[in-house]
Parts: structure tokens; C-alpha cells; sequence
């Protein structure tokens, strides 16, 4: 069976888990990769949370080690879709009906992305430091490929990595959808208002 695959590098407050996992829908095609460093404290009996796979990694819990996590997450993959989801967010409703529409077809999907004030990055196709990490879905044997560069040699390395995946596919592979794809920073706007 194929499977979006949903990773969440895990640094902020475990408040921020809690409320990520009530975003997302509890169906069995959606698995909830989240990894760690060895020093955050995440107090949870993983068996209470559906479909989560949680990954503890011995490194330094900051955000120059997060190719780290990423490729951790992906290591753990099975075949689907990879679909990045921070911990400062909420799941998108859209995100699951555009993979089931398209996931099918196509290895990769490029969608729109929304921020709670109401300003949008329009679908289009990736562009290191203007396309942010979550406006796409990539099929696991391409994100297997590939892999998520160091954030000190490149801090546009989710834009990167996109392009890269991008430019794996070949153009019938792919696709542009002008529709809602992904919230940004939702939970950085819930916690200030």
C-alpha cells in the first residue's frame, strides 16, 4: 500500500507535538515520521499516537542538524510520498485530497502555501528561497535518491532538495496544482493571538 509519508523534525515545545498529531487525520495511508535529537525530552507512549514512528538521533538539537533528521525520516520510508510537515504548523485537509488525487500519477506534486495572515506562495515550480519545503510531495524512491543537503552550506536547503527532486522527474512526472498544498508557521499565529 502506498503511504504519505509526513515528517516532523521535532525541536520546539512538545505543546507544538500535540497539537500537530490532532492536526493530522487519523486514516492508515497517512504515517507520522517524527525524529529527534537524543536530548529533547518527549514524555509520550508512542502506541498512544496512530501510525507514529518516532526516531530519537544523537546529535546537537538545532537547526544546522536537520538534514540529519530528514534523512533519518527517510531512511524509514516506504514506498509513497514524502511530505514535510514542521512543528510549528498544522496539517492541511488539502494535502491528503491532493495526494489522493495525483499521488497516484505522478511523483511529484507542487501545490500552493498559505500563512495565517493570509499571504500565499503561489504553485509553481521550485525556487531555492522562494519555495518553501512544504508546498511539495515527492515519491519516496526519488527523496531515497536524493537526500536533504546540510543547512550550513545551504540555508535555502528545503528549496534545494525541492529542485533537485524536481529535476529527478521527468516533466510528465510532475505537477503544478493551483490549489492550497500547505499552511506555514499556523502555530507561531495561534500562539500570539
Amino acid at each position: 500500500m502506498n503511504s504519505l509519508h509526513l515528517f516532523t523534525p521535532l525541536w520546539r515545545s512538545p505543546e507544538n507535538f500535540e497539537k500537530v498529531y490532532q492536526s493530522i487525520p487519523k486514516v492508515p495511508d497517512i504515517k507520522w515520521i517524527v525524529v529527534k535529537a537524543d536530548s529533547y525530552t518527549l514524555d509520550i507512549n508512542v502506541s498512544d499516537y496512530y501510525n507514529l514512528t518516532l526516531i530519537s538521533i544523537p546529535i546537537s538539537d538545532d537547526r544546522f542538524n536537520l538534514h540529519h533528521k530528514v534523512n533519518a525520516a527517510i531512511d524509514q520510508m516506504s514506498q509513497g510520498h514524502f511530505y514535510g510537515l514542521d512543528d510549528d504548523t498544522l496539517f492541511c485537509p488539502n494535502t491528503y485530497e491532493l495526494w489522493k488525487k495525483y499521488g497516484s500519477n505522478y511523483k511529484m506534486i507542487m501545490g500552493a502555501q498559505v500563512d495565517p495572515y493570509g499571504s500565499a506562495r503561489a504553485a509553481a515550480a521550485p525556487t531555492p528561497g522562494v519555495t518553501d519545503g512544504a508546498q511539495g510531495m515527492i515519491d519516496t524512491s526519488i527523496v531515497k535518491k536524493i537526500k536533504i543537503g546540510s543547512f550550513i552550506n545551504d540555508s535555502c536547503a528545503d528549496g534545494t532538495f525541492l529542485l533537485r527532486c524536481w529535476t529527478e522527474c521527468l516533466s510528465h512526472e510532475r505537477i503544478i496544482v493551483d490549489e492550497l498544498i500547505s499552511y506555514y508557521n499556523y502555530q507561531v499565529y495561534y500562539k500570539s493571538t
